[in-house]
């Protein structure tokens, strides 16, 4: 699976996030740790 650069900064943050919490980030947290807004 090839991914972009940016995509691999998010799948890495899940990652970390999931085993350090037990649990996904929501939405809400994706998006401002990589200073994402809805359209």
């Amino acid at each position: 699976m090839h991914l972009t650069k940016r995509q691999r900064e998010i799948y890495d943050y899940l990652k970390e996030h999931i085993r350090s919490r037990g649990y996904a980030p929501s939405i809400a947290e994706i998006g401002k740790q990589f200073q994402l807004s809805s359209p």
